[in-house]
């Protein structure tokens, strides 16, 4: 059910070459996670088949895109920087070693997420990157 048609919901597309900043993105997309964190939890909506309302409950199940807009949207930093990689923690410095790395971890990525966020000098966020 929830890769048909009529159950996806295209929330943008980000033009190539001039894609907007990371803060513009963050800013266009802000209501939209905002209703997705309210819709994941379990809320009743009336329709016309059920005039008392139904349970519903809305997932974002899959994030569709090239790896520039996939790190755009999702957050991640560009495939340019020296953490460029979302799934691991390998640094730029050593791709060519080809080594498995230790896996992302949901909190420390949120962690330094946060610490970009809250970062005021931009020469500060990129080293973060």
């Amino acid at each position: 059910m929830q890769y048909k048609p009529q159950y996806t919901y295209l929330a943008g597309i980000i033009p190539a070459p001039n894609q907007p900043s990371m803060v513009t993105m963050n800013n266009v997309l802000k209501p939209l996670v905002n209703e997705l964190i309210e819709l994941n939890k379990t809320i009743r909506i009336q329709t016309y088949q059920e005039p008392e309302g139904q349970n519903v409950r809305v997932k974002l199940q899959a994030l569709l895109s090239d790896i520039i807009a996939t790190h755009k949207v999702a957050g991640f930093t560009s495939h340019s920087r020296r953490k460029f990689c979302s799934w691991c923690e390998v640094i730029k410095a050593d791709i060519a070693k080809m080594e498995i790395r230790k896996p992302q971890d949901k909190n420390s990525t949120k962690a330094l997420a946060m610490r970009w966020h809250d970062e005021q000098q931009k020469t500060q966020q990129k080293l973060l990157c």
